[in-house]
């Protein structure tokens, strides 16, 4: 099994454990950096007995700065 999906699964279980609420449509993917070729494999969050893909992203918005995967902030600085 893969590392991140591991660990996805980690932490789905643990909100579990602590009958804590998690949101698969607020949990994304973003490959971050040049460097890195973009991911071909589908993650997923195991919620209840079904599991939920997350979405593949190239720019996100947080805490109001527009991140994208090449860390470029140019349409943050644009906008």
């Amino acid at each position: 099994m893969d590392k991140l999906q591991s660990d996805i699964n980690s932490v789905a279980l643990w909100t579990d454990i602590w009958h804590l609420m998690l949101s698969a449509e607020k949990c994304k993917i973003m490959t971050v950096g040049r460097a890195y070729s973009r991911l071909a494999h589908i993650y997923n969050v195991p919620i209840g007995s079904r599991n939920q893909d997350l979405i593949k992203i190239s720019q996100e918005k947080d805490l109001g700065v527009l991140i994208n995967s090449d860390l470029n902030f140019e349409k943050h600085i644009l906008s």
